[in-house]
Formats: C-alpha cells, structure tokens, sequence
C-alpha cells in the first residue's frame, strides 16, 4: 500500500489528487442527495395526483 502511494505521489501532485478527491465527493454527494430525493419528490406528485390536487 505505502507503495502504491509513492508511486501515485511521484505520477501526480498533491494538488491535483485533493482536488480529484474534492470532484469526487461532491459527484458522491450529488448522486446520493438524488437517489433520496427523487422517489421522495414523485411519490408526493404521486400523492398530489391522487387527491386532485
């Protein structure tokens, strides 16, 4: 493992992994915040249809 990290750390800079990382997360957060939100948010349309609203 410690190799693996040396090799990545002489192939590409600090800067460039933390910011990867950083897209990364936030792709992570998105993607989850939309599998949440998106069959909570239909099944409200769904209810909503339901009553005539």
């Amino acid at each position: 493992m410690v190799t693996l990290a040396y090799f990545a750390g002489k192939v590409v800079s600090l800067e460039q992994l933390v910011a990867w990382v950083s897209q990364f997360a936030l792709l992570a957060l998105l993607i989850l915040a939309a599998v949440i939100f998106i069959p909570l948010w239909l099944e409200s349309r769904q209810e909503k249809i339901g009553t005539g609203e």
